[in-house]
């Protein structure tokens, strides 16, 4: 999903968030919620300042910053997002498409 750099970026449930970097993906947000799902969140510019990884938050908390980071440095900023209920990546379209219209 494109945006300017640096749009903030929530978490869309209640959940414990994982801030993770690394060469692919680059800054990342894994938020793990009650129901077993998690929602990731990936080529962020920034982590928050003012949260640490393994902390509880709660829906609408900004959980990272929209960038480029990882694999995606030579692309325009944007959000690269999963949902995986189950452990198993699905389509985030419908959902994304139900909240945001």
């Amino acid at each position: 999903m494109f945006n300017s750099r640096n749009t903030p970026l929530i978490a869309v449930v209640d959940g414990r968030i994982k801030f993770s970097s690394n060469s692919l993906g680059g800054r990342s947000t894994h938020l793990y919620a009650a129901d077993g799902t998690v929602y990731y969140y990936t080529h962020l510019e920034a982590h928050p300042s003012n949260i640490s990884s393994g902390q509880y938050v709660t829906a609408g908390t900004v959980v990272g910053f929209l960038g480029n980071s990882g694999n995606a440095r030579y692309t325009s900023p944007h959000l690269h997002f999963e949902i995986r209920p189950g452990g198993v990546a699905v389509n985030p379209y419908p959902t994304v498409r139900h909240y945001c219209p």
